[in-house]
């Protein structure tokens, strides 16, 4: 079963012109880990790239697709898209071959956030964050929607689990594994920490693994560089690379292949290599 994945691919950055090349016209499912575009543009832009891809295309948020508006309006927005794109925030799960594939967009755990000085755009572009009164609001806003999100996923790879699946990729936004958050071949530092990992999903993730004795192959974004997580023997986390103004494809994958080496205990990437959840 092959797929290809991208993430981070920033589409409003080019908001009259298709960037992609050849390499993303497929019959493979197409996988696509959040920040695909911001808000006005994130429909029409979702609309023109599977006008060009012959596969479904399977999709979650990430922070800059509520740029310009709400959590709320987007979300409510995005769950009416169809037309070959599902939406995974949307659904409980999508077979792929003898695989379940599940997921939801999340978001970072603002963990630490108190002591950080790191700044993103999102405490402005985004309605929620930038109509609270005052940090600490902004602070409990950002947790509340890091533990809905985990609530939900973890609900997703529950019901997974029910219908019999041992094997189950699962696609997120934001690394759920401190050990996960890469920044350019090191693990982000504990001021950036809080804005690109969840810890609070990825406790959960590994808590099920581990009660039900199934693998896990979690696919995620957000910081734009690349790295494996060896989170335990059953679960793996890859977090895809990204350029700004440069969309391209994480790669093709085998699923087979990954979950035998899962399995295996083998390195499914050349990518920087961390174990642990951190």
């Amino acid at each position: 079963m092959n797929f290809k994945w991208a993430t981070d691919i920033h589409l409003n950055l080019f908001p009259h012109v298709r960037p992609l090349g050849d390499e993303w016209r497929s019959d493979q499912p197409l996988l696509i880990s959040g920040d695909i575009s911001s808000y006005h543009l994130l429909e029409d832009q979702l609309l023109d790239l599977k006008a060009g891809y012959w596969g479904p295309i399977y999709y979650v948020l990430g922070n800059h697709d509520y740029y310009n508006a709400s959590w709320a309006r987007t979300d409510k927005k995005m769950a009416k898209l169809r037309r070959g794109l599902v939406n995974l925030d949307t659904v409980s799960l999508v077979e792929l071959g003898e695989y379940a594939l599940v997921g939801q967009s999340g978001w970072y755990g603002g963990v630490g956030g108190e002591l950080s000085h790191f700044y993103l755009n999102d405490f402005r572009a985004i309605e929620e964050l930038a109509c609270a009164g005052h940090r600490e609001e902004m602070l409990d806003r950002i947790k509340a929607r890091a533990e809905s999100q985990a609530h939900k996923l973890w609900a997703k790879v529950e019901a997974a689990i029910e219908s019999g699946h041992r094997e189950i990729v699962v696609m997120t936004h934001v690394p759920p594994f401190v050990n996960a958050a890469w920044h350019e071949g090191r693990i982000s530092d504990a001021n950036a920490l809080p804005w690109f990992s969840s810890p609070v999903m990825g406790v959960g993730l590994l808590a099920l693994a581990e009660r039900h004795d199934v693998r896990l192959l979690i696919l995620c974004g957000h910081t734009h560089s690349p790295g494996e997580c060896w989170v335990s023997e059953n679960v793996r986390c890859i977090t895809g690379k990204a350029v700004y103004r440069d969309p391209q494809l994480v790669g093709n994958f085998d699923l087979n292949a990954m979950f035998e080496g899962i399995e295996a205990g083998e390195r499914l990437t050349a990518f920087p290599q961390s174990r642990g959840p951190g």
